[in-house]
């Protein structure tokens, strides 16, 4: 059976699940750690950025789920039941 190709993953989307975790756990360490507002400001939207960019060519580049689909595609096709005998002439 034919399918489509998946699409392609959106950085909005890593962006958005990034800042889920990295926001809440900078506001947290901005009431430990002593800095003023404008390090905050600017500190917290590079990291958030740098961060959701990894994530994004992660998942945009998985070279590595592709091969392992592929190799277990041909591991299926080769497959050779159990105590089966092949002639070798």
């Amino acid at each position: 059976m034919w399918m489509p190709p998946p699409g392609k993953p959106s950085f909005a989307k890593a962006l958005f699940v990034v800042a889920f975790f990295i926001v809440p756990i900078a506001w947290g360490l901005h009431f430990v750690f002593f800095a003023p507002p404008p390090v905050w400001d600017i500190f917290v939207p590079i990291v958030t950025l740098a961060a959701a960019a990894i994530v994004h060519s992660r998942m945009a580049n998985d070279w590595r789920a592709q091969y392992e689909m592929n190799l277990n595609t041909i591991e299926q096709r080769n497959a050779v039941g159990r105590n089966i005998r092949i002639d070798r002439r």
